[in-house]
């Protein structure tokens, strides 16, 4: 016989070769699980169980056709040989042994006599409730234990420095697991291992060394060297650097060209026929075809396509029959609907008070220095809450401040600071001292790892880069690189016309403007950078801005400005 280890006689086989497995005196092809052989010998196949259901896991081949014998644990079987789904005939059933009785349910559902039954369960952080009592938890979420003399599902009573997450002790964020306790992440990390930072703050981007480094000016998040997102106020160019476009004042990039969003848009496109479209309102303010409409109710947050109907509020109040009212609480971020002066979330260093029958009440101080307190209670501070410059010592559920005006200080000795901030370094003694100046990090006075914007790293040092068109100046303090429409000649940039001349310009520098594709010369404007092609002032110097198209000065107080009462 075909296959055959060993045989009986000339039609029967006692015993089969590897890969073949004896089936009524026949050798047949082994198959893997939930398969079934199909034929005799070499003619034999492997056909899966699933030909006749998704939902069978073991079949047999009988007067050539298919027949289940054991369903998925989802299922049960049929009289005709195939699989059934358990809540086809017993609602919210996840798991049976037949079609009247069930043997796990769905949640949140109890099993009550082989069928899943609704129990109210109102219990924080209970996954199921007994049947005969709602007030009792059976089954707590994971990491949290049930009380039975308080009735509740209890977090896990974590040590000093950790806090509770999805019912697990884990560090705060700013912090890591070092040796058992929770230490500071080195500066602008959010989140950090014991290898470095996991991810960054806003304005840093995560480094390959798994340091964060800051964005370039003006972004607020970034990949690398390209700016992802500007700060508002500024537009993101195609070369990922933010251009200004005046502070608060929303814009998008259209064919290179900055548009400028109507008033009350914060997001906008540019159609046909170069109109602006806007697709996202500011607070206040809602998109009514393509264009932002100021909410006829000022309490709104966001409204219903410019009507007095509010959908959403501003902290401090509650939305009621589609208006805001004001909660009773002057620090309530927001209250109950129906008793406007229950607060449920209280603002930053304040805690609602816990009432007998539900969580929320009055928004009362946390201890003093202290930004949040839901945890401990009004009058304390939470673990890792305290303000910069404080540190809840050991043992204590208030906050002390650290010395040296240290940002964040050991929890064990005030004197030992453990990360000093930006443009600050740690001596080595537990002591911050200032970095040089125009550095945003550095680990001693003298080494400089990140220059602030405007300034270029020479030897440790960040040297300001004043000296306009240059852009960047190598370690003997000359220029190595100009900025676009410039050349360099020799260490200094000069003016560079050439695709004048080929007439090939698409842009050109300060001092002139683009006709025709050549850059034309503009005419002596006082205070004025660059201008149009009717001799009108577009940019104007620092220190001054554009009205009327000429330039006027800054308050006196401003650096830079946009207008005569806003400074950049």
């Amino acid at each position: 016989m075909p296959n055959c280890g060993s045989c009986l006689n000339l039609t029967q086989c006692s015993g089969c070769l590897p890969g073949f497995s004896l089936v009524n005196s026949f050798c047949v092809k082994s198959c893997a699980d939930r398969s079934i052989s199909i034929g005799v010998g070499s003619n034999s196949s492997c056909k899966p169980c699933s030909t006749i259901s998704g939902l069978c896991n073991a079949c047999s081949f009988l007067n050539n056709s298919f027949s289940c014998n054991i369903c998925s644990p989802v299922a049960y079987l049929l009289g005709n040989g195939t699989c059934a789904i358990c809540s086809s005939s017993l609602p919210n059933c996840l798991q049976c042994s037949s079609s009247s009785n069930c043997n796990i349910c769905t949640y949140p559902y109890s099993l009550v006599n082989g069928s899943c039954i609704s129990v109210s369960c109102n219990i924080a952080n209970c996954l199921l409730c007994s049947i005969t009592n709602s007030s009792i938890c059976q089954t707590c979420a994971s990491g949290f234990t049930y009380n039975s003399s308080t009735l509740i599902c209890s977090p896990p009573q974590c040590s000093s420095g950790f806090i509770v997450s999805n019912g697990a002790c884990v560090c705060a964020p700013f912090t890591m697991l070092s040796i058992n306790i929770c230490v500071s992440c080195p500066n602008s990390c959010v989140t950090c291992s014991n290898q470095g930072c996991l991810s960054c703050s806003s304005g840093y981007y995560l480094a390959f060394n798994q340091s964060c480094l800051v964005c370039a000016a003006n972004c607020v998040s970034c990949t690398s060297i390209i700016c992802t997102q500007c700060s508002n106020g500024f537009s993101l160019q195609n070369d990922g650097i933010c251009q200004s476009v005046g502070r608060g004042v929303s814009s998008a990039i259209s064919n290179n060209l900055i548009i400028q969003c109507s008033p009350g848009c914060l997001v906008c496109i540019s159609a046909a026929l170069d109109q602006v479209i806007c697709t996202v309102a500011q607070t206040g303010y809602s998109v009514v075809a393509g264009v932002a409409t100021k909410c006829s109710n000022s309490m709104c947050l966001t409204c219903i396509s410019g009507e007095v109907s509010c959908s959403s509020c501003f902290d401090g109040y509650s939305l009621i029959g589609g208006s805001c009212i004001a909660c009773l609480d002057a620090n309530a971020i927001s209250c109950l609907s129906t008793n406007l002066n229950y607060s449920t979330l209280c603002a930053p260093k304040y805690s609602a008070a816990v009432s007998s029958t539900s969580a929320g009440g009055y928004c009362l101080p946390c201890s003093i220095n202290c930004l949040k307190c839901d945890i401990n209670g009004p009058g304390n501070c939470d673990p890792l809450q305290c303000m910069l410059g404080f540190v809840q010592l050991t043992g204590t559920l208030n906050c002390t401040a650290c010395y040296n005006s240290c940002p964040i200080c050991d929890s064990n000795d005030l004197n030992l600071c453990l990360n000093c901030g930006p443009r600050r370094y740690n001596n080595g003694l537990g002591s911050c001292l200032n970095c040089s100046n125009g550095c945003q990090v550095c680990t001693s006075a003298l080494t400089c790892s990140i220059c602030q914007f405007g300034y270029t790293i020479i030897g440790g040092i960040c040297s300001s880069n004043l000296n306009y068109p240059c852009a960047i100046m190598n370690s003997n303090s000359q220029c190595s690189q100009c900025f676009q429409y410039y050349a360099l000649s020799g260490s200094t940039c000069v003016i560079d016309l050439s695709c004048s001349s080929s007439k090939s310009c698409l842009g050109c520098p300060y001092g002139y403007y683009l006709m025709n594709s050549s850059c034309l010369a503009c005419p002596s404007l006082p205070n004025c950078l660059t201008c149009n092609p009717n001799s009108q002032c577009v940019l104007c110097q620092q220190g001054y801005f554009l009205s009327n198209n000429s330039c006027s000065a800054c308050n006196i107080k401003c650096k830079d400005c946009s207008s005569l009462t806003f400074c950049n």
